[in-house]
């Protein structure tokens, strides 16, 4: 009942449409589709007809079609990935190897396993650097005793040992060889007065005494004041956005600029994150993804420039002639007698 009453009412709400208003409503809708084609009060044609146009598609230019396939084997170029050519390798080495996938992964596996195996040598290294450094000075010395550096430096130790925890007897016998080794005569030394106590040579110990004990101050000051300066510096550096993996290598990043093998923080970062397996994989995936955008934008690019330049080079195709425009029945009438010569 509900629904027979809504309909009811929906129609009763609608205004009849007389005759008049039907005529004028299928007129309008004649003209609407008849468009620019309406006749005059003559029945003939409107002289505003726009005349037929060859909407034949052009075919494709020389030029167009050598564009295109040129840009299609640009795309198709398989791109080097970032292993290889972090490798240093040539593009011709790189492109073979990178078109077997299994030869290619092979190589990137054992080029790791070389460098994972140098990275033990590493802390060995840096042992070495800092032992050579703290020998250098005294490399005359010890190439004028007829001695290795090797040599030099476990004879130190074994006398210090000695003379730190041997015995007496073994002190004084190791004394002895110091003694004789190095041209001290040890009676002489053991007869020797002591020196006398001079006042102004006690004076100038103590000047002598405080100016390193300020010396020490200022060192220690300039330290720290070094030391904050690196500490912003390496906050910096730590919250600049392009060094998202600081947190990940910064232990690596110490162990290099200690040992001298980084020059500052963007060498220890960049040297440290290709130290970091699992960091430098996720750097080397960042950077294909971004080589590929950048591959697949520059080939669009160049497709652009070479459909604008083959549109430039096709020629447009001509139009047809305009039809002669057809006028009322009389007027053919009319035209047919003047052709028979009737009037």
């Amino acid at each position: 009942m509900e629904d027979e009453v809504i309909d009811s009412t929906v129609e009763d709400s609608q205004p009849e449409l007389t005759m008049d208003d039907t005529i004028r409503k299928t007129l309008e809708d004649i003209e609407a589709r008849d468009g620019d084609s309406s006749r005059d009060d003559k029945g003939r044609f409107s002289s505003k007809e726009t005349p037929p146009t060859d909407t034949t598609p052009a075919e494709p230019e020389p030029a167009e079609e050598a564009a295109q396939a040129q840009v299609e084997a640009v795309a198709a170029e398989p791109a080097i990935p970032i292993e290889l050519q972090r490798l240093g390798l040539r593009k011709e080495a790189a492109g073979a190897i990178a078109k077997d996938p299994v030869v290619m992964q092979e190589f990137i596996r054992r080029s790791d396993e070389m460098h994972r195996g140098l990275e033990q040598y590493r802390e060995k290294a840096q042992f070495g650097d800092t032992i050579r450094n703290v020998i250098a000075p005294y490399m005359k010395n010890i190439e004028s005793s007829g001695m290795t550096p090797d040599v030099a430096v476990q004879a130190l130790f074994t006398a210090d040992s000695m003379l730190r925890g041997g015995s007496q007897e073994q002190k004084v016998q190791m004394l002895h060889k110091l003694a004789a080794d190095y041209g001290i005569d040890i009676q002489q030394a053991a007869q020797a007065q002591p020196v006398p106590f001079d006042g102004t040579t006690y004076a100038l110990q103590q000047k002598l005494s405080q100016m390193e004990g300020w010396i020490a101050q200022q060192t220690q000051a300039r330290q720290q004041q070094e030391s904050a300066t690196l500490n912003s510096e390496i906050e910096r550096f730590s919250g600049d956005p392009a060094n998202v993996h600081f947190a990940a290598v910064r232990d690596d990043m110490a162990g290099l600029l200690q040992a001298g093998m980084a020059t500052d923080l963007r060498d220890a970062y960049e040297k440290a994150i290709y130290a970091n397996p699992t960091v430098r994989a996720q750097v080397l995936a960042q950077q294909q993804a971004k080589a590929d955008t950048d591959r697949k934008a520059q080939a669009t690019q160049k497709a652009q420039a070479a459909k604008q330049a083959a549109a430039v080079n096709v020629s447009r195709k001509g139009t047809l002639p305009s039809a002669k425009q057809v006028g009322s029945i009389d007027d053919t009438i009319r035209d047919k007698a003047r052709e028979l010569g009737l009037i």
